[in-house]
């Protein structure tokens, strides 16, 4: 499934919406979205939904490390090439059975917590309408783990990082969250926790302190479909820019 759609925004701004369902290089798309974020035009919001083919995406501080070149080129060997992001947090694995969700938005009032806590309330509102209720707080020792984690039970659905400027007086910003689904996407964690390993670096990523938003519904409305689903119902809940 691939949707690109010009929705109506709030006080009549469009909201560029890209959802894409088949599994693409994070490499690719994260350089796309550097080109947004470099060019990205003061009226018009963008929202981009995708699934991730196996990668390790990596911190530019994480990439200075020493031991960096034998982490990535044992990562690489198990399956999951590694790429460098520009935004700050940590080492996160992205794979199959997940989605990266990316807002793109300029502001004149909100600051890095407010952006923060609006990105998370419209993800949990709209993962409720699949049948999971999550919260947004700290998961301590998880991979890349946040003041503003996406959490079930106490264990980590997904994280946020963003990126911002200011121009003209406003905000101009690039925030992400990536969620994991299925339950293929539970091995990811472990891979960062790996890599922290082979990388000697003091970081923790504990993989226990991780679920996806499938084990969090009872089994009997496990029904197939479910990351299309969110990748629908995230979609179609930004079609208004934050206030």
């Amino acid at each position: 499934m691939s949707d690109f759609d010009l929705l109506p925004g709030k006080r009549g701004r469009p909201v560029i919406v890209d959802w894409r369902e088949p599994a693409v290089a994070p490499g690719v798309q994260l350089r796309i979205e550097q080109d947004i974020f470099d060019s990205m035009p003061r009226a018009v919001p963008r929202l981009r939904v995708w699934q991730p083919l196996p990668t390790l995406v990596v911190t530019t501080a994480e990439a200075g490390n020493a031991a960096f070149g034998a982490a990535a080129f044992r990562a690489a060997a198990r399956g999951f090439p590694v790429e460098v992001r520009r935004s700050g947090g940590g080492a996160v694995c992205l794979g199959p059975g997940m989605l990266v969700v990316s807002h793109f938005y300029t502001s004149m009032h909100d600051d890095i917590d407010s952006s923060y806590r609006s990105f998370a309330r419209r993800l949990m509102a709209a993962l409720e309408v699949v049948g999971v209720a999550l919260t947004d707080q700290h998961v301590a020792r998880a991979y890349c783990d946040g003041k503003f984690d996406l959490a079930w039970c106490g264990l980590k659905v997904g994280g946020m990082a963003q990126r911002r400027r200011c121009r003209d007086g406003a905000s101009q910003v690039w925030i992400h969250a990536v969620i994991a689904v299925e339950p293929e996407s539970m091995r990811y964690p472990a891979e960062v926790a790996q890599f922290y390993s082979d990388s000697r670096m003091p970081r923790i990523a504990d993989p226990s302190r991780t679920t996806c938003l499938s084990l969090c519904m009872p089994s009997e409305a496990r029904a197939p479909g479910l990351l299309r689903r969110c990748g629908d119902v995230i979609a179609g809940s930004f079609r208004e820019e934050p206030l």
